[in-house]
């Protein structure tokens, strides 16, 4: 993958992770079920755009399953897109996203020294 898709994905990733943050943040001080409505709607839709963006970068969706690796099923990678559902994506973005920004800084690296 290119550096400047790198950036791109990045770039996006981060907005919808920032978004599912602070609609579970809102969540978690809302004392009824009025107040919770709004977050919920917040966290479902941040969910739908983490989705279909997905699904719209083949490439991504490689790098998310285990990497460019031919070794990897179609099982295997569907059941590692699956971790990435509301329970497990707050625990798995704070782990891709560090480990995209370092992809992205080994590529301005290598770019520099060629």
């Amino acid at each position: 993958m290119e550096l400047d898709e790198l950036q791109r994905h990045y770039g996006v990733l981060s907005d919808i992770y920032d978004r599912f943050l602070n609609a579970e943040a809102e969540l978690s001080y809302a004392t009824n079920k009025k107040n919770r409505a709004k977050p919920e709607r917040d966290i479902s839709s941040t969910m739908t755009m983490f989705h279909n963006y997905v699904s719209r970068h083949n490439s991504l969706y490689n790098l998310l399953t285990g990497g460019e690796s031919k070794n990897i099923t179609g099982t295997s990678r569907a059941y590692a897109y699956d971790e990435f559902n509301s329970r497990g994506f707050t625990r798995e973005m704070a782990r891709f996203m560090p480990a995209l920004k370092r992809m992205i800084e080994e590529k301005k690296k290598n770019g520099n020294e060629q």
